[in-house]
């Protein structure tokens, strides 16, 4: 994951004698990177003999990505209001009912 493009990458090893051992192999089929990278081509491999070939999956519009990621968010989100909550309880019961509330109110 080099977070640059395929092309790039190979500009700026193509003179170095440890790099040139390598090949630049760029999966075929669409982008291997979220559009908020440096570039959606961002994941390529690096070969160094035998033949190699690689094929893009999934939506290149990372909906399903986006959407795990959200998902992972929220109940991360949610795990750190309980973490609190519970905290809150065991010094504070009145505070521990207002941070329910509050959470409740938050997320329906």
């Amino acid at each position: 994951d080099f977070n640059a493009s395929p092309e790039w990458f190979s500009d700026i090893i193509r003179n170095d004698p440890f790099w040139q051992q390598f090949r630049v192999l760029a999966p075929q089929g669409g982008d291997t990177a979220h559009g908020t990278n440096p570039d959606v081509q961002g994941d390529f491999a690096l070969t160094s003999g035998g033949e190699w070939q690689g094929h893009a999956l999934g939506d290149s519009k990372f909906g399903t990505f986006e959407r795990y990621a959200d998902r992972v968010t929220r109940v991360a989100g949610r795990m750190v209001r309980l973490a609190k909550a519970q905290a809150a309880f065991h010094s504070d019961r009145g505070l521990f009912l207002d941070l329910a509330r509050a959470a409740a109110q938050a997320d329906p």
